[in-house]
């Protein structure tokens, strides 16, 4: 389902999505090195983070071993972590993943999805001695921070968050860490019972990979559309439409599903575009889905309908904002693949 949400980017993204951010340039032989000062290099938060680091952590709950490893994804427009952390006699303790994205002028947005089911989104900015991260609630007042100050290939990590008191005591520190660079990785172990609870879901039939061809306004396509659990409840899927075999569209999500079919989708694409939709599986497998504007307006209808155990056609429908008429944008058919 989540490829009919993917390419509706393809002629840009709706208005209720985060518009993608202009590249910062690189510097150049020309530039003085005052001009070169003002473009720092989008890419500095690539250079710091990347690969795998493991550390130790003190925390509110005891010490714990945790785990992380960094790769840039969405055409190296976002660059993602996934974060695993075990206690002392090794089992899993908390798991999350997040996702980067660097801006200009040095700034930093953030969108954490946990095993809790949680999420939430987070801004600040980063410098070449570290990098600073606020959540803030509803009221405008700030409820978490991210520190990072860079080591020599690691960094060192400081969570806060309201304690006991809640807000009147003020931020205090959660856990803290040092985390060294490592060609090792430990995976999350085997959870069958969160993927059975997953598969009873009615949006679990997405699980696994599904393979299609397509037909847009642009032409003819081949996506490939993947969807696996975790961390914990979350649906995690991966979107590619290639030409020729070249991908010229990614996209990613984080989808929070519900027994009786409900779904939202935090949708991430390549370019830096993001947005919330929502949508339901209904009773007899097909999915409908809506994406609005700032406006709270419908300005596209997607619609998966199965046509058999593993596979489903989809069609996307625009309205034109001139003529008030939906327009058929895209079509396609998927396979489920081994």
């Amino acid at each position: 389902m989540l490829t009919t949400i993917a390419l509706s980017f393809l002629v840009g993204a709706p208005a209720s999505a985060t518009p993608a951010q202009e590249p910062v340039p690189t510097p150049s032989a020309s530039e003085s090195p005052e001009q070169a000062a003002k473009t720092e290099l989008k890419p500095s938060l690539f250079r710091v983070l990347g690969g795998n680091v493991a550390g130790t952590e003190r925390g509110l709950e005891g010490r714990t071993e945790s785990w992380a490893k960094f790769d840039r994804v969405l055409g190296d427009t976002f660059l993602r972590m996934r974060y695993h952390q075990f206690k002392a006699d090794g089992s899993l303790n908390y798991s999350m993943v997040q996702l980067f994205l660097p801006l200009a002028d040095n700034k930093i947005e953030a969108w954490f999805f946990d095993e809790m089911g949680e999420t939430s989104s987070w801004s600040g900015t980063i410098s070449d001695r570290g990098m600073q991260l606020t959540t803030s609630s509803a009221d405008g007042t700030i409820v978490g921070e991210q520190v990072y100050e860079w080591t020599n290939g690691g960094y060192q990590f400081r969570l806060m968050g309201f304690g006991p008191a809640g807000a009147e005591g003020g931020l205090i520190e959660y856990l803290s860490g040092e985390y060294e660079p490592t060609s090792k990785w430990r995976p999350l172990p085997a959870n069958a019972n969160l993927e059975k609870s997953a598969r009873a879901l009615p949006f679990g039939w997405y699980l696994g990979s599904f393979r299609g061809k397509e037909i847009s306004i642009y032409g003819a396509s081949d996506g490939v559309m993947s969807t696996t659990l975790g961390p914990g409840p979350w649906f995690y899927t991966e979107y590619n439409s290639a030409v020729k075999g070249e991908v010229v569209f990614s996209g990613l999500g984080f989808v929070s599903a519900s027994k009786n079919g409900d779904f939202t989708l935090h949708w991430f694409e390549q370019g830096g575009a993001h947005s919330i939709i929502e949508g339901k599986v209904l009773a007899d497998g097909n999915t409908n889905a809506l994406v609005r504007n700032e406006d709270g307006e419908v300005i596209e209808r997607h619609t998966d309908t199965r046509t058999g155990e593993d596979s489903y056609t989809f069609s996307i429908k625009q309205l034109d904002e001139t003529s008030g008429e939906w327009k058929l944008f895209m079509t396609g058919n998927y396979l489920r693949h081994p």
